[in-house]
């Protein structure tokens, strides 16, 4: 299952003009929905802006290796100071 914030969060251009984020649970037939602000709200993300949320996180992104480099705990220090 994916995230259902990831789109939102990494339409760094605002292409998309994603203002909701919406979560389909089939097996109860329940649609959560949430507004951009109220989804970032609940992830308690510190940045409510969402235009600098999204440069964060392509910062965080930029020249990620995850896909051919073991992970290094000293990343963890680098993500929690990047999104404070």
């Amino acid at each position: 299952m994916s995230n259902p914030g990831v789109s939102l969060l990494l339409d760094a251009a605002d292409r998309y003009r994603i203002d909701t984020v919406r979560l389909c649970l089939t097996r109860t037939g329940t649609l959560a929905t949430w507004t951009a602000e109220e989804y970032l709200d609940l992830l308690g993300a510190c940045r409510q802006d969402l235009t600098t949320f999204r440069a964060a996180l392509g910062e965080l992104l930029d020249g990620c290796t995850a896909d051919t480099e073991p992970y290094d705990p000293g990343e963890t220090n680098r993500v929690q100071r990047l999104l404070r």
